[in-house]
């Protein structure tokens, strides 16, 4: 197993072509990568998470796990706001849906290696989207 099994299971798509979907497409893209961000996944395919990233034990290929990989960044992000005025994810549905960023959630794994709570957040914000 490997990067490219991990990629063909979670992340068929690159996160620029995802945000070409719809919203709702965009989400479950981004849920299933992060579902694929569990250790138990990660291990399945050999992978770790490494920094900002998840990398191939002994290999140097890798895939970080930032906005370049989210559809929903892709989609929605604005870097023209104005950001003492307005928040650059303000159209995002995880705000739209909760009034708050995914910034926490992102934190939460970052420091201690856990997608649960981003899940959890891509799970009400998918349910949230199906009924706009």
């Amino acid at each position: 197993m490997s990067l490219a099994s991990w990629k063909k299971e979670f992340y068929p798509i690159t996160a620029k072509k995802a945000s070409e979907k719809s919203e709702v497409e965009a989400i479950e893209h981004s849920l299933k990568k992060w579902q694929g961000l569990t250790e138990e996944n990660l291990e399945k395919h050999g992978l770790k998470k490494w920094g900002l990233a998840i990398k191939g034990i002994g290999t140097d290929q890798y895939l970080d796990i930032d906005d370049t990989s989210c559809a929903l960044c892709e989609k929605y992000y604005n870097e023209n706001v104005n950001e003492e005025i307005d928040d650059p994810c303000i159209k995002c549905p995880i705000y739209l849906s909760s009034k708050h960023t995914c910034h926490k959630q992102y934190g939460t794994y970052v420091g201690l290696s856990d997608p649960a709570q981003m899940i959890e957040l891509l799970k009400e914000t998918l349910e949230w989207s199906k009924t706009q």
